[in-house]
């Protein structure tokens, strides 16, 4: 490299500070110290290159002084296509030496006009994008706008009914919940079976332990209520021994109090009503059949019978519609219950005949201010065996009574409130749709419209019981004094019918809950995403529902198969609904199949091994196949409709839905609507109505859209959001159709000039020499680019300053 250091001079001299190209003078920034050759343009460009770069320069001198001056520099580069601003900028990094001139050397340097030029075709490809925007946003696409906010609108009126269904859906369980009192009514019964049911007793002969669960035998039966439960029932005793004072006589566990005595019910079946033949009656007279739950159905007996011993008759007696049999009282006197009990059993009153049993009293525990029916019960069935059980029933005296039963009181009023709406909107629904399809009980076409009408009806039937359970006579009219509660005709308490209607009342509501979760899965079509789950169900409702009678059929059979083969060895098997339900346990895996190897292992491999096979080789994976095809198809729709208009409804999440609908139901109380991007647009119901008197056509010139809406104080610019948020707008239609039939000629003269090509058998060498020049030019390229290289290396030197 040639030439020597020496200090900067107005000329350029030996080293000119070179300032960064786009910095200012007097700005601090990053300079280099070159040496100041003259460029050695002839081993860089040709003299017919150095020639044309003088041409253009001598184009922007229009004064011939040799230097360019501001002046010409900007009006030449604006002529060429460049903004003026973008000229100055321009003009500055030509500029190095800061003198206010372009001269050659710097004018070729910079390559101004390639400056100007790249520039040019910059701001000309965006001129071009921005025209091709306008053109694209020339109309809109009114169909696509309607459909997206119609079916926006339908999920966010769905979504409000889900989010006001939920509300009235967790009251109704807390209320119900409130209304069991579930720890009160089960630790009252767990404490009250542990004390009667739990206990046991030493048997007559001393060897053996045995509770009320335990009994198999007539003997057993009356034993265990001489010498067990009226040493539980009649206390009389302190644990201390001491005697109770009057006001604890009675009292069990503490708290517990009997409201008086206990009875003794037993139903009987009819003499003579069993399938026998006669050549056996000379050995057996008596010949009974079954009466089934708990003896209300059958040929029940309803004659008087003598007591064998004291030749007392036990009459028939018929309390209520649902409380009937053979009764016998007893009062709270020990010494009179025990003699009473002893006359019982020499009379003989558990005969053949009985068929069913129940010993049932009634307690009070005031610290929870509950009723307690207790119950317990046997079925004596004609085989001879005695199946004992158990049941407690609780319920409160007054519903109404502590500040938590108010709040409750508030919390029903609420609900009952919400269902006569809810009830309403069904009704309006119905009436819409008779209308609409001229048809009364058009409402019922729709499943869920069946399954909302079944729920509310349940609702209301739930209503009427607990306006019985809280009116209940039975209740309202004990006579409460200090040694016992009995009813006004002077009889022990008897809450039969309250407990038919509390129990009802809760089994129906646990169904209604049922029903409840079903619906949910209609509101879940709010959600594109969440509604794959009901679609998917309904999908394959026909084909779950075919393959549901199948299974039936086939647990139907193996029951009958198990009753068969097990009905006198498994007790499981020895009626219908324990079978049915063994059988289920079998197909679901939580019974134990070892049993019936161990009573019959020939058996249970004829039953057990062909059951398993049909189940799992055949009815399951088919049941799968269908739930899996249902699923299939759901997905298929799911994906068309990613595809349609819609897409923008189908992937919106769950959470951000929810967020956009408490967004809008909180508008109020949002500062500087304009400025939130959710509430600066219209809402969907005025979009709707806005573009519902265009949807005669699918699409609409945007400058006729514009000028309907000017008179209806929607800005041009939000008129561009709108249709830019529901991506509407498009392209002239004509013109598309125009420009597809351009492309399709030109893509047919282009395979016509491929089957020519393919046809000269010139093509290939033409082709390899097309390849060769274009080889000889990159090379030439390259060459001319090193060149540069080494001309920038010796212009701008290594050391670098500040």
């Amino acid at each position: 490299m040639n030439g020597q250091n020496g200090s900067t001079n107005g000329d350029g001299g030996v080293f000119a500070d070179v300032v960064v190209p786009g910095s200012k003078k007097g700005k601090k920034g990053i300079s280099f110290k070159a040496e100041a050759h003259e460029p050695k343009l002839e081993a860089i460009y040709s003299e017919e290159d150095i020639r044309l770069f003088k041409q253009q320069f001598d184009v922007f001198d229009t004064d011939g002084s040799g230097k360019i001056d501001e002046k010409e520099f900007v009006l030449c580069c604006t002529r060429m296509g460049m903004d003026e601003a973008k000229a100055l900028q321009l003009k500055e990094q030509a500029d190095t030496d800061d003198d206010g001139f372009v001269d050659f050397q710097e004018f070729l340097k910079l390559d101004v006009v390639g400056q100007v030029l790249r520039t040019f075709r910059s701001q000309r490809q965006g001129r071009e994008q921005q025209a091709a925007k306008a053109e694209s946003q020339t109309h809109v696409n009114v169909a696509r706008i309607v459909s997206v906010v119609r079916a926006k609108i339908d999920n966010s009126r769905l979504a409000f009914s889900f989010a006001r269904y939920l509300c009235f859906l967790i009251l109704y369980a807390a209320v119900v919940l409130l209304q069991r009192a579930p720890i009160e009514s089960m630790s009252m019964s767990a404490a009250l079976q542990n004390y009667f049911v739990g206990s046991q007793y030493h048997t007559p002969n001393g060897y053996e332990l045995k509770g009320w669960l335990d009994i198999r035998t007539l003997d057993e039966f009356w034993d265990w209520h001489e010498y067990h439960f009226l040493e539980l029932f009649y206390v009389n005793r302190y644990y201390n021994n001491d005697f109770f004072s009057p006001v604890d006589q009675s009292t069990i566990l503490q708290h517990i109090k009997l409201t008086g005595g206990f009875r003794m019910m037993q139903r009987r079946i009819e003499n003579g009503t069993c399938w026998s033949y006669d050549k056996f009656v000379p050995f057996q007279p008596d010949c009974y059949g079954e009466i089934y739950f708990e003896g209300t159905v059958g040929p029940l007996d309803r004659l008087p019978f003598t007591g064998v011993k004291s030749g007392k008759e036990y009459v028939f007696e018929e309390k209520a519609w649902y409380d009937y049999g053979y009764f016998v009282n007893f009062d709270r006197n020990k010494t009179a219950g025990v003699e009473q009990l002893k006359e019982l059993r020499r009379d003989l009153w558990i005969g053949k005949a009985t068929q069913f049993y129940r010993l049932d009293f009634v307690l009070y525990n005031p610290n929870v201010g509950q009723f307690a029916t207790m119950e317990f019960k046997a079925q004596m069935r004609p085989t001879g065996i005695i199946i004992p059980y158990v049941e407690v029933y609780c319920r409160r005296y007054d519903f109404y009574l502590t500040q938590r039963d108010w709040i409750r009181l508030a919390m029903e009023a609420i609900l009952f409130i919400s269902f006569f709406f809810f009830v309403y909107g069904e009704w309006v629904d119905a009436m819409t749709l008779a209308s609409r399809h001229g048809k009364r009980f058009a409402y019922f076409n729709s499943f869920w419209n069946i399954i909302d009408f079944i729920h509310y009806l349940l609702f209301l039937i739930v209503m009427i019981i607990w306006v019985y359970i809280i009116a209940d006579p039975s209740v309202r009219k004990l006579v409460i004094e200090a040694e016992s509660i009995t009813m006004e005709s002077g009889l022990p308490v008897d809450f039969t019918a309250t407990v038919i209607a509390v129990e009802s009342y809760f089994a129906i509501n646990g169904f209604n809950m049922l029903i409840a979760v079903i619906r949910i899965l209609k509101y879940l079509r709010m959600n594109a995403f969440l509604g794959q789950l009901t679609d998917a169900l309904e999908l394959m409702r026909d084909g779950l529902v075919q393959f549901a009678i199948v299974l039936f059929i086939v647990i139907f059979m193996f029951t009958a198969i198990g009753v068969i083969l097990f009905g006198r060895v498994v007790p499981e098997f020895t009626n219908a609904l324990d079978a049915i339900d063994m059988v289920l346990g079998f197909t679901v895996g939580f019974a134990d199949p070892a049993m019936l190897f161990e009573y019959d292992k020939l058996y249970a491999v004829f039953f057990y091994y062909p059951f398993i096979f049909l189940m799992s080789l055949f009815v399951l994976p088919l049941t799968i196949a269908v739930i899996m095809d249902g699923y299939g198809e759901m997905q298929a729709a799911y994906q068309r409709a990613k595809r349609s208009n819609l897409h923008d409804v189908v992937e919106l999440m769950f959470p951000e839905q929810m967020y956009r609908g408490f967004i809008r139901s909180t508008q109020f109380f949002v500062r500087n609507k304009e400025e939130h991007k959710r509430l600066k647009f219209p809402p969907k119901e005025e979009v709707l109505k806005l573009f519902g008197d265009l949807s005669d056509r699918d699409v609409v010139a945007f400058s006729e859209v514009r000028k309907k809406f000017r008179d209806k104080n929607i800005t041009e610019s939000l008129l561009t959001a709108i249709c830019e948020k529901y991506n509407a707008f498009q392209p002239d239609p004509e013109w598309n159709h125009l420009l597809k039939e351009e492309e399709d000629v030109e893509d047919e003269a282009k395979k016509e000039k491929l089957a020519k090509e393919d046809n000269d058998p010139d093509v290939l060498s033409k082709i390899i020499e097309e390849l060769n020049l274009r080889t000889d030019q990159v090379l030439e390229d390259q060459h001319f680019m090193n060149k540069k290289l080494d001309l920038l290396c010796e212009i701008f030197p290594t050391t670098a300053v500040a």
